[in-house]
């Protein structure tokens, strides 16, 4: 939900926000073993929408 928000705050009916130009996250190694495959693709579906509304979205995941 936060990455829906950042990328279009408007879409929230919040017209006064800017929306982000860039979004950096972190997932763990848990993440994957949390969320499984299902996930994944719910989180490459908001990436996208954020990609489609021109906002770089950088990840990393895992420290090893």
């Amino acid at each position: 939900m936060g990455i829906l928000y950042a990328a279009d705050p408007a879409m929230f009916g919040d017209v006064c926000t800017v929306k982000a130009d860039i979004i950096n996250m972190f997932r763990g190694a848990i993440y994957l073993q949390h969320w499984g495959p299902g996930g994944r693709s719910l989180l490459d579906n908001v990436v996208n929408f954020a990609a489609s509304k021109n906002v770089l979205v950088i990840s990393a995941i895992g420290n090893e």
